[in-house]
Protein backbone atom coordinates (compact mmCIF):
# COMPACT_ATOMS: atom_id res chain seq x y z
CA UNK A 1 0.00 0.00 0.00
CA UNK A 2 0.90 3.40 -1.07
CA UNK A 3 0.22 6.00 1.65
CA UNK A 4 0.57 9.78 1.40
CA UNK A 5 0.22 11.49 5.03
CA UNK A 6 0.06 15.32 5.30
CA UNK A 7 1.03 16.65 8.70
CA UNK A 8 2.61 19.65 10.48
CA UNK A 9 3.24 17.42 13.70
CA UNK A 10 6.14 14.69 12.39
CA UNK A 11 9.07 14.25 14.91
CA UNK A 12 8.17 17.49 16.48
CA UNK A 13 10.03 17.63 19.86
CA UNK A 14 6.59 19.52 21.16
CA UNK A 15 4.55 17.37 19.04
CA UNK A 16 1.76 16.66 21.67
CA UNK A 17 -1.13 14.29 21.76
CA UNK A 18 -1.34 14.99 17.44
CA UNK A 19 2.38 14.48 16.93
CA UNK A 20 2.68 10.98 19.27
CA UNK A 21 0.35 9.44 17.14
CA UNK A 22 1.85 11.01 13.87
CA UNK A 23 4.61 9.35 14.85
CA UNK A 24 3.46 5.91 16.07
CA UNK A 25 1.39 5.66 12.66
CA UNK A 26 4.76 6.40 10.63
CA UNK A 27 6.73 3.89 12.79
CA UNK A 28 4.45 0.75 12.47
CA UNK A 29 2.76 1.44 9.06
CA UNK A 30 6.28 2.45 7.42
CA UNK A 31 7.41 -1.70 8.24
CA UNK A 32 5.51 -3.07 5.76
CA UNK A 33 4.12 -0.33 3.39
CA UNK A 34 5.76 2.72 1.43
CA UNK A 35 4.75 5.57 3.16
CA UNK A 36 5.36 8.84 1.96
CA UNK A 37 5.52 12.21 4.59
CA UNK A 38 4.88 15.35 3.57
CA UNK A 39 5.91 17.45 6.63
CA UNK A 40 7.11 21.50 7.00
CA UNK A 41 10.06 20.57 9.07
CA UNK A 42 12.03 17.59 8.07
CA UNK A 43 13.35 16.19 4.74
CA UNK A 44 14.96 12.89 3.79
CA UNK A 45 13.99 12.61 0.22
CA UNK A 46 15.83 8.87 0.44
CA UNK A 47 13.17 8.00 3.03
CA UNK A 48 10.37 9.31 1.03
CA UNK A 49 10.36 12.25 3.50
CA UNK A 50 9.61 15.83 2.15
CA UNK A 51 9.57 19.46 4.04
CA UNK A 52 7.21 20.96 1.68
CA UNK A 53 4.68 22.47 3.46
CA UNK A 54 5.53 26.16 4.12
CA UNK A 55 5.10 27.66 7.76
CA UNK A 56 4.01 30.94 5.71
CA UNK A 57 2.87 31.74 2.47
CA UNK A 58 4.59 34.53 0.06
CA UNK A 59 2.05 36.77 -1.39
CA UNK A 60 4.09 36.46 -4.79
CA UNK A 61 1.79 37.32 -7.80
CA UNK A 62 2.92 35.11 -11.36
CA UNK A 63 1.02 32.99 -13.88
CA UNK A 64 1.94 29.61 -12.25
CA UNK A 65 0.62 31.46 -8.83
CA UNK A 66 -2.76 33.06 -10.80
CA UNK A 67 -3.14 29.07 -12.63
CA UNK A 68 -3.15 27.35 -8.89
CA UNK A 69 -5.01 29.82 -7.64
CA UNK A 70 -7.88 29.63 -10.12
CA UNK A 71 -7.63 25.88 -9.52
CA UNK A 72 -8.15 26.24 -5.87
CA UNK A 73 -11.18 28.15 -6.28
CA UNK A 74 -12.39 25.98 -8.98
CA UNK A 75 -11.99 22.91 -6.85
CA UNK A 76 -13.11 24.73 -3.67
CA UNK A 77 -16.13 25.83 -6.29
CA UNK A 78 -17.47 22.75 -7.90
CA UNK A 79 -15.72 19.53 -6.15
CA UNK A 80 -16.81 20.09 -2.62
CA UNK A 81 -19.97 18.28 -1.51
CA UNK A 82 -20.65 21.16 0.99
CA UNK A 83 -23.55 23.74 0.32
CA UNK A 84 -23.01 26.24 -2.24
CA UNK A 85 -23.25 28.77 1.12
CA UNK A 86 -20.35 27.33 2.80
CA UNK A 87 -18.41 27.20 -0.07
CA UNK A 88 -18.03 30.87 -0.39
CA UNK A 89 -16.61 30.60 3.69
CA UNK A 90 -12.89 29.77 2.64
CA UNK A 91 -12.80 32.03 -0.07
CA UNK A 92 -13.90 34.75 2.47
CA UNK A 93 -11.24 33.42 5.08
CA UNK A 94 -8.55 33.63 2.06
CA UNK A 95 -9.21 37.17 0.76
CA UNK A 96 -8.56 38.24 4.20
CA UNK A 97 -5.84 35.75 5.30
CA UNK A 98 -4.11 35.91 1.55
CA UNK A 99 -0.66 34.49 3.46
CA UNK A 100 -2.61 31.59 4.50
CA UNK A 101 -4.03 31.31 0.59
CA UNK A 102 -0.74 32.04 -0.99
CA UNK A 103 0.60 29.17 1.81
CA UNK A 104 -1.64 26.62 0.24
CA UNK A 105 -0.49 27.40 -3.19
CA UNK A 106 2.92 26.97 -1.95
CA UNK A 107 2.64 24.04 -0.67
CA UNK A 108 0.67 22.82 -3.38
CA UNK A 109 3.33 23.59 -6.20
CA UNK A 110 6.50 21.95 -3.89
CA UNK A 111 4.44 18.60 -3.39
CA UNK A 112 2.96 18.38 -6.99
CA UNK A 113 6.06 16.20 -8.73
CA UNK A 114 6.07 13.91 -5.79
CA UNK A 115 2.05 13.24 -6.42
CA UNK A 116 2.60 12.81 -10.24
CA UNK A 117 5.24 10.23 -9.94
CA UNK A 118 3.84 8.35 -7.46
CA UNK A 119 0.21 6.06 -7.75
CA UNK A 120 -0.98 6.62 -3.99
CA UNK A 121 -3.69 4.42 -2.33
CA UNK A 122 -4.66 6.86 -0.02
CA UNK A 123 -3.68 10.18 1.61
CA UNK A 124 -3.93 10.88 5.33
CA UNK A 125 -4.63 13.76 7.40
CA UNK A 126 -3.57 13.36 11.17
CA UNK A 127 -5.12 16.26 12.25
CA UNK A 128 -8.26 18.85 10.61
CA UNK A 129 -6.92 22.44 9.74
CA UNK A 130 -4.23 23.25 6.91
CA UNK A 131 -3.41 19.49 5.90
CA UNK A 132 -7.14 18.66 5.69
CA UNK A 133 -7.48 21.34 3.15
CA UNK A 134 -4.23 20.09 1.35
CA UNK A 135 -5.58 16.71 1.23
CA UNK A 136 -8.68 17.58 -0.71
CA UNK A 137 -7.53 19.50 -3.11
CA UNK A 138 -4.44 16.63 -3.60
CA UNK A 139 -7.73 13.66 -2.95
CA UNK A 140 -10.05 15.52 -5.97
CA UNK A 141 -7.44 15.90 -8.25
CA UNK A 142 -5.36 12.62 -8.67
CA UNK A 143 -8.82 11.46 -7.76
CA UNK A 144 -6.90 9.64 -4.06
CA UNK A 145 -8.99 7.86 -1.34
CA UNK A 146 -8.62 10.51 1.73
CA UNK A 147 -8.96 9.76 5.11
CA UNK A 148 -8.59 12.36 8.31
CA UNK A 149 -8.47 11.76 11.89
CA UNK A 150 -9.87 14.35 14.40
CA UNK A 151 -8.42 14.53 17.72
CA UNK A 152 -10.95 17.44 19.57
CA UNK A 153 -9.09 20.41 19.79
CA UNK A 154 -8.16 20.31 16.29
CA UNK A 155 -11.83 20.64 15.12
CA UNK A 156 -13.44 22.53 17.21
CA UNK A 157 -12.90 25.40 15.31
CA UNK A 158 -13.59 27.45 18.30
CA UNK A 159 -17.17 26.53 18.13
CA UNK A 160 -17.89 29.28 15.71
CA UNK A 161 -20.18 28.71 12.76
CA UNK A 162 -17.63 30.53 10.15
CA UNK A 163 -14.81 28.15 11.04
CA UNK A 164 -16.83 25.18 11.22
CA UNK A 165 -18.04 26.15 7.43
CA UNK A 166 -14.72 26.25 6.64
CA UNK A 167 -13.70 22.95 7.62
CA UNK A 168 -16.83 21.34 6.40
CA UNK A 169 -16.08 22.28 3.16
CA UNK A 170 -12.92 20.11 3.02
CA UNK A 171 -14.01 17.83 5.76
CA UNK A 172 -17.32 16.88 3.52
CA UNK A 173 -15.15 14.61 0.58
CA UNK A 174 -13.17 13.10 2.73
CA UNK A 175 -13.65 8.99 2.63
CA UNK A 176 -12.79 8.03 6.44
CA UNK A 177 -13.11 10.07 9.22
CA UNK A 178 -11.83 8.89 12.33
CA UNK A 179 -12.66 10.03 15.49
CA UNK A 180 -10.06 8.87 19.22
CA UNK A 181 -13.31 7.84 20.90
CA UNK A 182 -16.85 8.11 20.93
CA UNK A 183 -16.89 11.21 23.12
CA UNK A 184 -15.05 12.95 20.39
CA UNK A 185 -17.09 11.43 17.46
CA UNK A 186 -20.41 12.72 19.22
CA UNK A 187 -19.01 16.25 19.59
CA UNK A 188 -18.06 16.19 16.01
CA UNK A 189 -21.20 15.03 14.80
CA UNK A 190 -22.68 18.08 16.78
CA UNK A 191 -20.18 20.70 15.45
CA UNK A 192 -20.77 19.01 11.85
CA UNK A 193 -23.99 17.28 11.62
CA UNK A 194 -24.25 17.87 7.79
CA UNK A 195 -21.79 15.56 7.54
CA UNK A 196 -22.49 11.61 6.11
CA UNK A 197 -22.18 9.98 9.72
CA UNK A 198 -21.27 7.01 7.89
CA UNK A 199 -18.02 8.07 6.81
CA UNK A 200 -17.30 8.78 10.58
CA UNK A 201 -15.57 5.66 12.66
CA UNK A 202 -13.80 5.53 16.14
CA UNK A 203 -9.99 3.83 16.60
CA UNK A 204 -8.58 4.47 20.60
CA UNK A 205 -5.48 6.01 20.97
CA UNK A 206 -2.20 3.70 22.08
CA UNK A 207 1.13 3.50 22.86
CA UNK A 208 4.27 1.55 21.43
CA UNK A 209 4.98 -0.61 24.26
CA UNK A 210 8.41 -0.58 23.00
CA UNK A 211 8.81 2.80 23.74
CA UNK A 212 8.28 2.57 27.54
CA UNK A 213 10.12 -0.25 28.21
CA UNK A 214 12.56 0.45 31.68
CA UNK A 215 14.98 -1.70 33.41
CA UNK A 216 14.92 -0.55 36.61
CA UNK A 217 11.99 -1.21 38.88
CA UNK A 218 10.83 1.04 41.08
CA UNK A 219 12.71 1.11 43.89
CA UNK A 220 15.85 1.25 41.96
CA UNK A 221 14.48 4.65 40.08
CA UNK A 222 13.77 5.84 43.54
CA UNK A 223 16.99 5.36 44.66
CA UNK A 224 18.54 6.61 41.10
CA UNK A 225 16.55 9.95 41.63
CA UNK A 226 16.76 10.37 45.36
CA UNK A 227 13.54 9.71 46.35
CA UNK A 228 12.60 7.97 49.09
CA UNK A 229 10.16 4.91 49.11
CA UNK A 230 8.55 5.97 51.66
CA UNK A 231 7.25 9.00 49.95
CA UNK A 232 3.83 9.17 48.48
CA UNK A 233 4.64 10.51 45.02
CA UNK A 234 1.72 12.26 42.90
CA UNK A 235 2.79 13.12 39.04
CA UNK A 236 1.22 15.20 36.46
CA UNK A 237 2.91 15.35 32.98
CA UNK A 238 1.69 18.07 30.25
CA UNK A 239 1.64 21.22 28.60
CA UNK A 240 1.27 23.74 31.98
CA UNK A 241 -2.12 25.68 30.55
CA UNK A 242 -5.11 26.67 32.64
CA UNK A 243 -7.29 23.40 31.18
CA UNK A 244 -4.52 20.49 33.08
CA UNK A 245 -5.77 21.79 36.21
CA UNK A 246 -2.77 21.59 37.45
CA UNK A 247 -3.62 24.41 40.10
CA UNK A 248 -6.51 22.24 41.40
CA UNK A 249 -4.26 19.30 42.04
CA UNK A 250 -1.77 22.25 44.28
CA UNK A 251 -5.08 23.74 45.83
CA UNK A 252 -6.14 19.78 46.99
CA UNK A 253 -2.85 19.20 48.56
CA UNK A 254 -2.63 22.35 50.07
CA UNK A 255 -6.13 21.32 51.96
CA UNK A 256 -4.90 18.03 52.75
CA UNK A 257 -1.78 19.19 54.22
CA UNK A 258 -3.74 22.09 56.41
CA UNK A 259 -6.36 19.21 57.98
CA UNK A 260 -4.14 16.35 58.51
CA UNK A 261 -0.26 16.26 59.18
CA UNK A 262 1.27 14.18 56.74
CA UNK A 263 4.84 15.18 55.84
CA UNK A 264 5.19 12.53 53.00
CA UNK A 265 3.58 14.33 49.72
CA UNK A 266 5.53 14.31 47.33
CA UNK A 267 4.14 16.04 43.73
CA UNK A 268 6.11 16.54 40.50
CA UNK A 269 4.47 18.68 37.17
CA UNK A 270 6.83 17.89 34.52
CA UNK A 271 6.77 20.77 31.31
CA UNK A 272 6.12 23.86 30.37
CA UNK A 273 3.80 26.16 29.78
CA UNK A 274 2.18 29.85 29.75
CA UNK A 275 0.47 28.91 33.54
CA UNK A 276 4.05 28.12 34.87
CA UNK A 277 4.10 31.72 37.03
CA UNK A 278 0.76 30.97 38.12
CA UNK A 279 1.85 27.40 39.76
CA UNK A 280 4.51 28.97 41.20
CA UNK A 281 2.39 31.53 42.72
CA UNK A 282 0.58 29.01 44.19
CA UNK A 283 2.99 26.94 45.39
CA UNK A 284 4.54 29.78 47.30
CA UNK A 285 1.12 31.25 48.86
CA UNK A 286 0.53 27.63 49.95
CA UNK A 287 4.03 27.13 51.53
CA UNK A 288 4.29 23.84 49.44
CA UNK A 289 8.50 24.02 48.16
CA UNK A 290 9.00 20.86 49.64
CA UNK A 291 6.19 19.48 48.78
CA UNK A 292 5.29 20.16 44.83
CA UNK A 293 8.37 20.38 42.03
CA UNK A 294 8.13 22.41 38.63
CA UNK A 295 10.04 19.87 37.24
CA UNK A 296 10.21 21.95 33.78
CA UNK A 297 10.39 20.45 30.00
CA UNK A 298 12.43 17.19 30.31
CA UNK A 299 13.77 16.60 26.77
CA UNK A 300 14.85 12.78 27.28
CA UNK A 301 11.83 10.96 26.76
CA UNK A 302 13.27 7.89 29.12
CA UNK A 303 14.03 10.62 31.85
CA UNK A 304 10.20 11.65 31.79
CA UNK A 305 9.04 7.87 31.64
CA UNK A 306 11.47 7.01 34.48
CA UNK A 307 9.88 9.90 36.66
CA UNK A 308 6.42 8.02 35.79
CA UNK A 309 7.43 4.68 36.56
CA UNK A 310 8.74 5.68 40.20
CA UNK A 311 5.19 7.33 40.97
CA UNK A 312 2.25 6.13 42.88
CA UNK A 313 -0.48 7.70 41.04
CA UNK A 314 -0.61 10.07 38.06
CA UNK A 315 -3.29 13.09 38.22
CA UNK A 316 -4.45 15.01 35.46
CA UNK A 317 -8.26 16.47 36.22
CA UNK A 318 -8.49 18.28 33.36
CA UNK A 319 -11.26 20.11 31.84
CA UNK A 320 -12.80 21.68 29.15
CA UNK A 321 -11.65 26.09 28.53
CA UNK A 322 -14.29 27.56 27.06
CA UNK A 323 -12.18 30.90 26.62
CA UNK A 324 -9.83 29.09 24.36
CA UNK A 325 -11.62 26.42 23.45
CA UNK A 326 -9.62 23.58 24.40
CA UNK A 327 -10.53 20.11 25.46
CA UNK A 328 -8.43 17.13 26.51
CA UNK A 329 -9.49 14.66 23.45
CA UNK A 330 -8.14 11.55 24.76
CA UNK A 331 -4.84 12.43 26.96
CA UNK A 332 -2.02 9.26 25.87
CA UNK A 333 -0.31 9.68 29.01
CA UNK A 334 -2.82 7.86 31.30
CA UNK A 335 -1.98 4.79 28.96
CA UNK A 336 1.34 5.73 29.73
CA UNK A 337 0.81 5.77 33.06
CA UNK A 338 -1.11 2.69 32.84
CA UNK A 339 1.50 0.67 31.36
CA UNK A 340 3.75 0.98 34.30
CA UNK A 341 0.90 -0.46 36.33
CA UNK A 342 0.04 3.34 38.04
CA UNK A 343 -3.45 4.10 38.84
CA UNK A 344 -4.66 7.97 37.54
CA UNK A 345 -6.88 10.48 38.91
CA UNK A 346 -8.72 12.32 35.74
CA UNK A 347 -11.74 13.98 35.22
CA UNK A 348 -15.41 13.89 33.24
CA UNK A 349 -14.12 15.79 30.71
CA UNK A 350 -13.36 15.28 26.70
CA UNK A 351 -11.76 11.81 26.18
CA UNK A 352 -10.94 11.15 29.37
CA UNK A 353 -13.35 8.72 30.61
CA UNK A 354 -12.58 6.34 27.77
CA UNK A 355 -8.43 6.41 28.63
CA UNK A 356 -9.75 6.08 32.83
CA UNK A 357 -12.39 3.48 33.95
CA UNK A 358 -13.39 4.69 37.23
CA UNK A 359 -13.33 2.22 40.28
CA UNK A 360 -11.25 0.04 37.79
CA UNK A 361 -7.92 1.50 36.66
CA UNK A 362 -8.41 5.14 38.33
CA UNK A 363 -10.77 7.39 39.63
CA UNK A 364 -13.01 10.20 38.04
CA UNK A 365 -13.72 13.67 39.24
CA UNK A 366 -15.40 16.69 38.50
CA UNK A 367 -12.72 18.96 37.24
CA UNK A 368 -13.66 21.83 39.83
CA UNK A 369 -14.42 19.79 42.48
CA UNK A 370 -11.26 20.03 45.00
CA UNK A 371 -13.19 18.02 47.79
CA UNK A 372 -13.45 14.98 45.28
CA UNK A 373 -9.97 15.65 43.96
CA UNK A 374 -8.82 15.92 47.92
CA UNK A 375 -11.17 12.52 48.73
CA UNK A 376 -9.63 10.01 45.41
CA UNK A 377 -5.68 11.11 46.49
CA UNK A 378 -6.30 10.39 50.46
CA UNK A 379 -8.10 6.90 48.89
CA UNK A 380 -5.09 6.30 47.38
CA UNK A 381 -2.17 7.10 49.54
CA UNK A 382 -4.13 5.55 52.39
CA UNK A 383 -5.04 2.61 50.70
CA UNK A 384 -1.75 0.22 48.59
CA UNK A 385 -3.88 -2.24 47.95
CA UNK A 386 -6.32 -0.56 46.08
CA UNK A 387 -3.29 1.32 44.07
CA UNK A 388 -2.27 -2.17 43.23
CA UNK A 389 -5.76 -3.62 41.92
CA UNK A 390 -6.27 -0.24 39.87
CA UNK A 391 -2.52 -0.18 38.69
CA UNK A 392 -2.72 -4.00 37.49
CA UNK A 393 -6.25 -3.20 35.66
CA UNK A 394 -4.67 -0.01 33.90
CA UNK A 395 -1.81 -2.22 32.60
CA UNK A 396 -4.09 -5.49 31.44
CA UNK A 397 -6.28 -2.29 29.59
CA UNK A 398 -3.03 -0.99 27.37
CA UNK A 399 -1.96 -4.35 26.78
CA UNK A 400 -4.93 -5.36 25.53
CA UNK A 401 -6.87 -2.72 23.91
CA UNK A 402 -4.12 0.25 23.95
CA UNK A 403 -1.40 -1.54 22.21
CA UNK A 404 -0.40 0.15 18.71
CA UNK A 405 0.37 -3.76 17.03
CA UNK A 406 -3.38 -4.34 17.16
CA UNK A 407 -4.61 -0.49 16.67
CA UNK A 408 -2.51 -0.74 13.15
CA UNK A 409 -4.88 -3.92 12.47
CA UNK A 410 -7.94 -1.35 12.76
CA UNK A 411 -6.63 1.30 10.48
CA UNK A 412 -5.35 -1.71 8.13
CA UNK A 413 -8.84 -2.87 7.74
CA UNK A 414 -10.73 0.77 7.11
CA UNK A 415 -7.50 1.47 4.93
CA UNK A 416 -8.11 -2.00 3.00
CA UNK A 417 -11.78 -1.87 2.93
CA UNK A 418 -11.42 1.71 1.40
CA UNK A 419 -9.01 0.59 -1.72
CA UNK A 420 -11.35 -2.15 -2.53
CA UNK A 421 -13.83 -0.05 -3.02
Amino acid sequence: MRIAIVTTHFQHRKGGGIGHVVDNFYNIFNKEHKLYVINDKHSSPNENIYASIFSQGRIKFSIKNLIYSLHLIYRVFFKSKASFFKRICPLIYFFKHPREFFRLVDSLKSSMLIFKRNRFDLIISPSIGFSTQFSFFISTLFKIKSVALGHGDDFLGKMKRFNQYFNEVFLSNFDRIILTNDNMKKLFQKIYPTINSKKMCVINLGIDLKEYEIIEDKEELREIFGISTKKFVLTSIGRLQLRKNFQNVIKAIYLIKKEREISDFLYLIIGEGPTKNLLTKLIDKYQLKNTVFLMGELQDKEIKNKYLKLSDVFIMPSFYDKKNKSIEGFGIVFLESGYYNIPAIGSFSGGIPKAIESGETGFLTKSYDTDELKKYILKLYEDEKIRNRLGANAYKKVIEKHNWEKIYLQFLKIFEGLIEK
